[in-house]
């Protein structure tokens, strides 16, 4: 997946880094694939929060695969710029049998942008995070 201000395809040819996904209710969006190079500062392509429809329930966040320790920040913006994005959740991985590995939050905000932050790393495989509405 993209990290965060990588051009994507899009409308905004003055910088393509601000093309984004817009996530509305009954979609999901890959955040992280497990394919990245994990790193401490490694921030998602970040995604717009779309209308809130009358099932709305929030933005549910599901890590999996984590098998080290990574810790992952939900951020929140109100405009799409780097400097904006402020930690709402961190996503740390279960130790215990059946779910080892696996993490997930729900956020009921208003927020219009949303990105995921590798806040801690020391070792072990990428973990996959699906954004939900």
């Amino acid at each position: 997946m993209p990290e965060y201000d990588v051009p994507q395809a899009g409308s905004n040819r003055t910088n393509p880094g601000k093309n984004v996904t817009c996530l509305d209710v009954g979609q999901s969006y890959v955040m992280f694939d497990g394919t990245e190079t994990p790193a401490v500062g490694l921030a998602s392509v970040a995604f717009a929060r779309g209308t809130q429809g009358s099932v709305d329930g929030g933005v549910t966040f599901n890590m999996s695969g984590d098998d080290g320790d990574a810790e992952i920040d939900v951020q929140v913006a109100s405009i799409n710029e780097d400097a904006n994005f402020t930690t709402v959740a961190t996503l740390t991985p279960s130790a215990g049998s059946p779910d080892t590995g696996n993490a997930a939050y729900t956020d009921i905000g208003r927020s219009a942008f949303y990105r995921l932050y590798m806040s801690a790393y020391s070792g072990g495989a990428m973990p996959i995070v699906v954004a939900q509405r």
